[in-house]
Formats: C-alpha cells, structure tokens, sequence
C-alpha cells in the first residue's frame, strides 16, 4: 500500500480488556511504518461503537460480552453476523458525537491500554469515510459497507 498513491487501508482490533493484548498492539502501532496503514482499536470490543449509537456511556465492561448484553437493551438478540445498517445509520451522528466525547474523558492516558475502558477508534475511520465519500461526490452508502465488513 502506497500513501502516496492514495491508498489507506484500516486493521480493526479489539483489547478485549486484556493488558498483553493492548501491549502487542501498541507494538504493532509503534513498528508500523506504513502510512496507508491505520489502526483502530475498541477496548474491549468494537461493539462499544454500536453501544453509542444509542447512548453514551462510560461504564467499565469487563469483557466484549458485556458489552453485548447491554446492547442487547436496544437491539434484541444481538449477533454479530447480522446487518444493522438500518437500524444505526440515522444515528451514526449520535454515535459520532458520543465517541468524541467518549475519548475525551481519557485525555492524558496511554492508548492503546485497558485504562480506557470503553473506548473505540471506529468513529475516526468512519469520518475518513465519509469525508472522502463526500470529496468524491459519490452516491452510494459509505456507512453500509463500513458497517457490513466489521
């Protein structure tokens, strides 16, 4: 991948509240000598960024299971394969917004780390998305296809 060229390409990874992941993560960061290459990281699972969709929180979550107990209060029998696009989309500005304010609150801490808990990069790959959806001027659903290849 050249970033030169215009090539970006996103590795999506998850702490899963666990010290040794987020240490070989952070290794992965520092050695990456890739532009093209950006790293996004949910502690403890991607799965915070459909959470705050519907609300903001910062409750501790032990683990990516919990997390998907709690949003099973909005989407009933969550499961991983299955397409919410519908469902989120109109409130993917809502998400946007509490992930910002999310990632505020640990302002000053190490990152990637189970410190930061929760938290999600998946809002910053999302703006470059829709940011270079709306430079191209091209219709078609950015968000769709985000949301389908997690």
């Amino acid at each position: 991948m050249d970033s030169d060229l215009g090539d970006k390409g996103f590795i999506v990874l998850d702490i899963d509240n666990d010290e040794f992941k987020a240490n070989k993560i952070r290794e992965l960061i520092a050695d990456n000598n890739n532009e093209a290459i950006q790293f996004v990281v949910s502690n403890p699972s991607f799965e915070i960024w459909f959470l705050e969709h519907f609300t903001y929180t910062t409750k501790f979550f032990s683990e990516g299971k919990t997390v998907i107990a709690e949003l099973e209060k909005y989407i009933d029998n969550y499961d991983k394969g299955t397409d919410y696009y519908s469902m989120l989309e109109p409130k993917t500005k809502d998400a946007l917004k509490n992930v910002t304010k999310l990632t505020d609150t640990y302002i000053g801490r190490m990152w990637p780390s189970v410190d930061c808990n929760p938290r999600t990069d998946v809002n910053e790959l999302v703006e470059i998305l829709i940011d270079e959806h709306v430079g191209n001027g091209s219709s078609g659903n950015i968000m769709k296809r985000i949301e389908r290849q997690t």
